[in-house]
């Protein structure tokens, strides 16, 4: 099979054909010396240079469309340098000629930190909540991780965000409750405090709330997966309040498998209305 040309039939046989059949106006180009088109002057030279000047007239635009290219890739540089500096907040611009041997290092630290993009630092419990929020908006089921007892939700912030959740039509809402260790004698106190317990179901309304400790949840061979939001199982938003961290995920890998793994057991229990492993939050009304 006959190799093909990295340039179309449109650039190189029409070219050609249009210089034959006006060969009596013949045209040279001194495209990338002057970049500009010249008549020939001489009818003879024309009739003469008809093939020729088909000939050229490819080149003409092989070079012309070469150009182009040329030109592209170093408008793409310019823009990408551009917007490195607008994703990064870097002035760029300050690497100045002599300095350009700080730009190798500076490529090394933002292709790092771009590995990282998924991981946002120093966010506080009121931004983490500001995105969930968001996300409660646009999706039509909800499940959710949370690493503190109930008492966390009494909080006027909580508050807000469990109204937000309540008010939401969705079609699934699930909530499970990972106790670590040290939390353990607050969240057993919380599940005896029928006050808290009402506010808590006043304030989410319809979601289903299960608990279990983290042993608990270990010995089942299931990953405690840190305080985080699930999405319609495919968008993930995860928090570390103690080191502030805030990471997202999309998709189905990492640990949007693992809390998807959490929440089928979950629901598979509540389907057969089983009482383990997993504990289900006592139902209180506001009256009781």
């Amino acid at each position: 099979m006959a190799q093909r040309l990295p340039f179309s039939r449109d650039v190189i046989v029409l070219p050609l054909a249009a210089a034959l059949v006006t060969a009596l106006l013949g045209v040279l180009v001194d495209y990338l010396v002057n970049e500009s088109f010249k008549l020939i002057p001489s009818l003879a030279a024309a009739i003469s240079g008809g093939i020729l000047g088909g000939l050229i007239g490819t080149l003409v635009e092989v070079a012309k469309h070469l150009r182009e290219t040329l030109q592209g890739l170093d408008n793409a540089s310019h823009m990408a340098n551009a917007r490195v500096a607008l994703l990064t907040g870097l002035p760029l611009s300050a690497l100045l000629p002599e300095h350009q041997r700080h730009f190798q290092v500076l490529c090394l630290l933002i292709g790092d930190a771009l590995r990282n993009i998924r991981l946002m630092a120093n966010v506080d419990q009121f931004r983490y909540l500001t995105y969930l929020e968001k996300s409660i908006e646009l999706s039509d089921a909800y499940e959710g991780i949370h690493r503190y007892p109930i008492r966390w939700f009494a909080q006027q912030q909580a508050q807000d965000y469990l109204r937000k959740l309540r008010e939401t039509s969705m079609r699934l809402k699930v909530r499970l409750f990972i106790i670590d260790d040290r939390f353990l004698p607050e969240m057993k106190e919380d599940l005896e405090n029928r006050e808290l317990l009402a506010l808590y179901w006043q304030l989410t309304g319809s979601v289903i709330s299960y608990w279990i400790s983290r042993a608990d949840l270990d010995s089942l061979g299931l990953k405690a997966v840190d305080d985080c939001a699930l999405y319609d199982r495919l968008l993930l938003i995860r928090y570390d309040s103690e080191r502030r961290v805030l990471g997202f995920e999309v998709g189905s890998d990492g640990e949007i498998e693992d809390a998807v793994a959490l929440f089928s057991r979950v629901l598979q229990q509540h389907t057969r209305n089983s009482d383990t492993p997993f504990h289900m939050i006592p139902a209180v009304g506001p009256s009781s």
